[in-house]
């Protein structure tokens, strides 16, 4: 399955463009997914024949975890995005991401380790993302190394002696 995040009036999410890459599906390819999405309303921008389970708002840290969990990928579909706390959370879970390069997620996804960052921003290109990861790429490895660039980089411990470094270097 995958897992998308959105909501309606953000249009620089790319729902838009997530809905234009799903229509290129085969029917062997509809046939073999499931698309669940959380946050806002997200079925009016699917294909009408592919199977989607909007889940709403979660607010359980402990069921948004079960969420990233049951998917086999997170596609994050933005043009515009600093930080995607999702994209983090999924690696967290160890769920490879799909998105685009020119976005702030090349500080969360290691292309080609950790999912896939897409070079060129197009419904084309995005189809042909989630294909390729779920073809080419062994999600059980690239599972374990979601987690080990979650832990390597957001642990409290690494979290909390960068802000120690970086104090100490103010004071000097």
């Amino acid at each position: 399955g995958f897992g998308v995040y959105g909501s309606e009036p953000a249009y620089y999410k790319g729902l838009d463009l997530l809905s234009e890459s799903l229509s290129f599906l085969t029917e062997d390819e509809i046939s073999d997914s499931l698309f669940c999405s959380v946050g806002g309303e997200f079925k009016r921008f699917m294909n009408s024949n592919i199977n989607t389970i909007n889940l709403g708002k979660i607010n359980d840290t402990r069921l948004l975890s079960v969420f990233y969990s049951a998917i086999d990928v997170f596609l994050v579909p933005s043009s515009i995005d600093t930080f995607n706390q999702m994209a983090a959370e999924a690696h967290c879970c160890g769920t490879p991401v799909v998105a685009f390069l020119n976005t702030g997620l090349s500080s969360i996804v290691e292309h080609g380790k950790t999912g896939l960052l897409l070079p060129t921003m197009s419904s084309e290109v995005f189809y042909g993302g989630i294909l390729a990861i779920r073809e080419a790429m062994d999600l059980g490895l690239v599972s374990i190394e979601c987690r080990k660039r979650a832990r390597d980089q957001w642990d409290y411990s690494v979290v909390a002696g960068s802000y120690i470094d970086f104090f100490r270097s103010q004071v000097k």
